[in-house]
Protein backbone atom coordinates (compact mmCIF):
# COMPACT_ATOMS: atom_id res chain seq x y z
CA UNK A 1 0.00 0.00 0.00
CA UNK A 2 1.57 2.99 -0.97
CA UNK A 3 0.73 6.21 -0.48
CA UNK A 4 1.68 9.41 -2.87
CA UNK A 5 2.18 12.38 -0.54
CA UNK A 6 5.48 13.72 -0.47
CA UNK A 7 8.07 11.91 1.21
CA UNK A 8 9.49 15.40 3.11
CA UNK A 9 7.08 14.41 5.75
CA UNK A 10 8.45 13.41 9.14
CA UNK A 11 8.63 12.93 12.96
CA UNK A 12 11.68 14.50 13.04
CA UNK A 13 13.22 17.89 12.42
CA UNK A 14 16.69 16.79 11.16
CA UNK A 15 15.57 13.54 9.32
CA UNK A 16 17.93 11.65 7.40
CA UNK A 17 14.94 11.13 5.09
CA UNK A 18 15.80 14.48 3.30
CA UNK A 19 18.51 12.22 1.78
CA UNK A 20 15.77 9.47 0.22
CA UNK A 21 14.65 12.40 -1.58
CA UNK A 22 17.15 13.02 -3.39
CA UNK A 23 17.31 9.39 -4.59
CA UNK A 24 15.63 8.92 -8.49
CA UNK A 25 12.46 7.92 -8.64
CA UNK A 26 9.11 9.18 -7.48
CA UNK A 27 7.39 6.13 -5.01
CA UNK A 28 9.35 4.82 -2.45
CA UNK A 29 9.70 1.32 -4.54
CA UNK A 30 11.15 3.01 -7.41
CA UNK A 31 13.14 4.75 -4.89
CA UNK A 32 14.14 0.97 -3.10
CA UNK A 33 14.92 -0.44 -6.64
CA UNK A 34 17.54 2.88 -7.46
CA UNK A 35 18.71 1.43 -4.28
CA UNK A 36 18.67 -2.48 -4.87
CA UNK A 37 16.22 -3.52 -2.75
CA UNK A 38 13.24 -5.57 -4.87
CA UNK A 39 10.53 -7.45 -3.50
CA UNK A 40 11.19 -11.39 -3.87
CA UNK A 41 14.87 -10.84 -3.12
CA UNK A 42 17.10 -11.07 -0.59
CA UNK A 43 19.46 -8.54 0.73
CA UNK A 44 21.70 -8.44 3.53
CA UNK A 45 20.83 -7.12 7.10
CA UNK A 46 23.84 -5.10 7.08
CA UNK A 47 22.14 -3.23 4.00
CA UNK A 48 18.71 -2.80 5.48
CA UNK A 49 20.53 -1.06 8.33
CA UNK A 50 22.79 1.08 6.43
CA UNK A 51 19.36 1.94 4.06
CA UNK A 52 17.84 2.74 7.87
CA UNK A 53 20.86 4.79 9.37
CA UNK A 54 21.09 6.73 6.03
CA UNK A 55 17.84 7.34 4.58
CA UNK A 56 15.34 6.91 7.54
CA UNK A 57 13.60 3.79 6.01
CA UNK A 58 11.50 1.80 8.60
CA UNK A 59 12.90 -1.31 8.64
CA UNK A 60 10.82 -4.69 9.92
CA UNK A 61 12.18 -7.90 10.41
CA UNK A 62 9.55 -10.61 10.88
CA UNK A 63 10.30 -13.78 12.29
CA UNK A 64 7.20 -15.32 11.35
CA UNK A 65 6.92 -16.25 7.58
CA UNK A 66 2.92 -16.62 7.29
CA UNK A 67 2.50 -12.68 9.15
CA UNK A 68 5.42 -11.41 6.91
CA UNK A 69 3.43 -12.58 3.91
CA UNK A 70 -0.31 -12.58 4.85
CA UNK A 71 -0.97 -9.17 6.86
CA UNK A 72 -0.02 -5.70 6.42
CA UNK A 73 2.28 -3.75 8.04
CA UNK A 74 -0.68 -1.06 9.15
CA UNK A 75 -2.45 -3.90 10.60
CA UNK A 76 0.65 -5.33 12.21
CA UNK A 77 1.75 -2.00 13.81
CA UNK A 78 -1.52 -1.34 15.25
CA UNK A 79 -2.32 -4.88 16.61
CA UNK A 80 1.37 -5.51 18.16
CA UNK A 81 1.64 -2.18 19.93
CA UNK A 82 0.83 -2.76 23.25
CA UNK A 83 3.13 -5.92 23.05
CA UNK A 84 6.99 -5.69 24.07
CA UNK A 85 9.17 -5.39 21.22
CA UNK A 86 10.39 -9.08 22.24
CA UNK A 87 7.32 -10.84 21.92
CA UNK A 88 6.41 -9.62 18.37
CA UNK A 89 6.26 -11.66 15.27
CA UNK A 90 8.71 -8.83 14.19
CA UNK A 91 11.30 -6.39 15.15
CA UNK A 92 12.48 -3.36 14.20
CA UNK A 93 16.04 -3.42 12.68
CA UNK A 94 17.79 -1.47 14.97
CA UNK A 95 16.17 -3.66 18.04
CA UNK A 96 17.36 -6.85 15.95
CA UNK A 97 20.89 -5.38 16.71
CA UNK A 98 20.79 -4.36 19.96
CA UNK A 99 19.39 -7.33 20.78
CA UNK A 100 22.81 -8.88 19.19
CA UNK A 101 24.65 -7.13 21.34
CA UNK A 102 22.80 -7.02 24.85
CA UNK A 103 22.16 -10.80 24.46
CA UNK A 104 25.62 -11.50 23.11
CA UNK A 105 23.77 -13.93 21.30
CA UNK A 106 25.86 -16.74 19.29
CA UNK A 107 25.49 -15.05 15.73
CA UNK A 108 29.02 -14.59 14.35
CA UNK A 109 28.41 -11.54 11.65
CA UNK A 110 24.59 -10.93 11.67
CA UNK A 111 24.87 -8.36 9.13
CA UNK A 112 26.08 -11.05 6.92
CA UNK A 113 22.76 -12.95 7.61
CA UNK A 114 20.06 -12.21 4.74
CA UNK A 115 16.27 -11.66 4.97
CA UNK A 116 13.87 -11.64 1.73
CA UNK A 117 11.93 -8.38 1.08
CA UNK A 118 8.40 -9.19 1.06
CA UNK A 119 7.22 -5.30 0.70
CA UNK A 120 7.93 -2.22 -0.11
CA UNK A 121 5.36 1.08 0.89
CA UNK A 122 4.47 3.76 3.31
CA UNK A 123 2.46 3.41 6.66
CA UNK A 124 0.87 6.50 8.47
CA UNK A 125 2.78 7.54 11.53
CA UNK A 126 0.34 6.83 14.33
CA UNK A 127 2.68 8.48 16.84
CA UNK A 128 3.31 11.85 14.55
CA UNK A 129 -0.49 12.64 15.07
CA UNK A 130 -1.69 11.31 11.45
CA UNK A 131 -1.02 12.67 7.49
CA UNK A 132 2.52 11.70 8.31
CA UNK A 133 3.50 8.59 6.16
CA UNK A 134 6.75 6.83 6.86
CA UNK A 135 8.18 4.61 4.55
CA UNK A 136 9.00 0.86 5.26
CA UNK A 137 10.83 -2.26 4.13
CA UNK A 138 8.78 -5.32 5.28
CA UNK A 139 11.12 -8.35 5.19
CA UNK A 140 11.09 -12.26 6.58
CA UNK A 141 14.16 -13.26 8.05
CA UNK A 142 14.08 -17.02 7.72
CA UNK A 143 15.39 -19.67 11.23
CA UNK A 144 19.55 -19.65 10.27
Amino acid sequence: MVHDRGMDNSCQTDDPRRALLRVNGTTIEEKCAELGIIPGEKTRLGMLKDLHERYGIDIYLFLDERIARHSTMKDDLEDFRAVPPQARPYLEIEDFFRMIRERQLGIPDPENLSAEIIAIGEVECVSCGGAIFKPYIRSYLPPP
